[in-house]
Formats: C-alpha cells, sequence, structure tokens
C-alpha cells in the first residue's frame, strides 16, 4: 500500500496542481496512520468526536503532505 499512495501522491501533485493533499484516519486504525507516516504525511491533528460510528462519536487524526 505504501508504494501505491506515494505514486497517488507524486502522480496528484505532477499532474493537476495541487500542493497540499490530506487524509482523515481513524484513531484506532495504527496501520493506516503508519503508511501515511512512511509516504512523509504529518500528523496535523486530532479531531475530537468527528465522526459517528454504530452510535459512538470517535476521533480522527488529520495527516497531510504538502509540494
Amino acid at each position: 500500500m505504501t508504494e501505491v499512495i506515494k505514486a497517488i501522491v507524486d502522480y496528484a501533485f505532477k499532474n493537476f496542481g495541487l500542493v497540499r493533499i490530506f487524509a482523515y484516519v481513524r484513531e484506532d486504525n495504527l496501520a493506516s496512520s503508519r503508511v501515511l507516516e512512511k509516504c512523509s504525511f504529518k500528523k496535523e491533528g486530532t479531531l475530537r468526536k468527528a465522526a459517528k460510528d454504530k452510535n459512538k462519536f470517535i476521533d480522527l487524526y488529520l495527516y497531510a503532505i504538502t509540494k
């Protein structure tokens, strides 16, 4: 998955004129957080109780990478 994310980010920066790409990750999804970190995404913060899952509010982490 790391290779795929790196390729998508590279393609998006080169072909769409983007300067920033971001992703939200559930706080309990450690594997996705690790993949983003390997792809040079930086954790910018925590969105507290930002999503609802099975009648329970959960926190989301915000990751981003800039060109």
